[in-house]
């Protein structure tokens, strides 16, 4: 089922994907799979899909850096994949209170957030 196509406006079509992930998380293996990783159906075979319990994801893992994005472009259009404009990005936190500290810093003339804001009717501060 992890290869089905799932057709456009129909989530439920993710329902047996999520059981066989369900299965494969909890009873195979007595429970110790930690994670599935797969291929993504919905973009042809391109890109694969990472699924983590999420306890073990805090456990394992540490953010080291997050990016903030405005998708401008996706395979609806027909050409098959993602396009992104990089507003910002940062590497700095505050583990303790779960903070991402923000430079405020916009990688984006003033000129390109105005026209983004307005295309895309998102909120960029």
């Amino acid at each position: 089922m992890f290869s089905n196509r799932i057709t456009s406006g129909n989530h439920l079509d993710y329902i047996f994907s999520a059981y066989f992930a369900d299965k494969i998380f909890n009873q195979f293996e007595d429970g110790k799979i930690e994670a599935i990783y797969y291929p993504s159906v919905q973009d042809r075979l391109s890109f694969e899909n990472l699924a983590i319990k999420p306890d073990v994801f805090d456990n394992k893992y540490e953010l080291i850096e997050v990016k903030d994005n405005v998708v401008v472009m996706d395979p609806s259009n027909g050409k098959g994949g993602y396009f992104m404009e990089g507003l910002s990005e940062c590497k700095s936190f505050d583990y303790t209170a779960g903070k991402i500290l923000w430079d405020n810093k916009v990688d984006q003339s003033k000129d390109r957030i105005a026209q983004l804001k307005l295309l895309y009717q998102v909120d960029i501060e």
